[in-house]
């Protein structure tokens, strides 16, 4: 028995332990997921690009600012009962890349603002229409050479997205309708950054008359970290969604943000964006 498979199988046990009355059906490595990644959150570890128009409160100008993501879930254990209980985990990996375009006054001059790595675990448990996720994550943020080399940095400086978080979201699908709150909590022991995040949102999906695979999209997702004194960040969309493959649909939408800009070199700058997106899962 390889390595994997001993610790997948003592996992089993514990689990079973813990929930006596439960009639188990385990699958390794399961296809799918419980629960689909919050669409408008800037890190969900999914794949997704925008074209945005953005602003910087005090700074004259309109820049151009892309957002491109490359990230998944893998489940690698699923137990199943007849009541209705799922209980799975697995991992979460992303790629969240910010480009820029901006005005140097004698030519428009794009590139890499940064890069963020996130992996993590990740528990769902699902009763009726709920279901709980509990992630723990580590991120590094690394700055891009073209905005060092634009910004003449020199000297190492402090990075405060380099750190571990253990979070909690209950997220509750009532027909169309998906709605999530849930609470972060920063565990790095020697952290520079605040601990406390907080988040919640919705989305729904609307049917387009008797086409099947087309539906209207809409939701709002809200961050708030200690770190910018909890100053709400606002993400909303309108949009559709098409299902060419109906286990994989793919979104456009049109989006609008409006606060600090997490995870990049925007973060304690006030802005604005509004452009186009398209977001999809693997």
């Amino acid at each position: 028995m390889s390595h994997l498979k001993f610790w997948l199988l003592v996992t089993h046990l514990i689990l079973v332990g813990l929930t006596p009355g439960w009639t188990q059906e385990i699958t390794l490595l399961p296809s799918g997921t419980l629960l689909q990644p919050v669409t408008l959150d800037p890190h969900a570890p999914q794949i997704s690009g925008s074209i945005l128009s953005y602003s910087v409160r005090g700074e004259s100008g309109q820049k151009l600012y892309s957002p491109l993501n490359i990230g998944f879930q893998r489940m690698l254990l699923r137990w199943q009962d007849a009541a209705g209980r799922d209980l799975e985990f697995g991992i979460e990996f992303g790629i969240h890349s910010q480009h820029s375009v901006v005005d140097a006054g004698e030519a428009y001059l794009g590139g890499l603002q940064n890069i963020d790595y996130r992996i993590g675990g990740v528990i769902h448990h699902r009763r009726g229409e709920r279901c709980y996720k509990l992630l723990l994550f580590h991120q590094s943020s690394h700055l891009g050479d073209d905005y060092i080399i634009r910004n003449e940095i020199t000297r190492p400086t402090p990075n405060t997205l380099n750190y571990e978080q253990l979070s909690l979201t209950r997220d509750t699908q009532r027909g169309h309708l998906r709605t999530y709150v849930g609470f972060g909590y920063n565990i790095s022991p020697h952290t520079v950054r605040e601990r406390i995040m907080l988040q919640g949102g919705y989305f729904l999906n609307k049917p387009i008359g008797h086409l099947m695979n087309i539906t209207w999209v809409h939701g709002t997702h809200v961050k708030i970290f200690e770190e910018n004194e909890y100053r709400p960040n606002v993400k909303t969309a309108l949009g559709i969604e098409v299902q060419f493959d109906p286990d994989n649909p793919v979104k456009f939408l049109v989006e609008y943000y409006n606060g600090h800009l997490p995870y990049s070199t925007l973060e304690y700058q006030l802005v604005q964006l509004l452009g186009v997106g398209v977001y999809f899962n693997l």
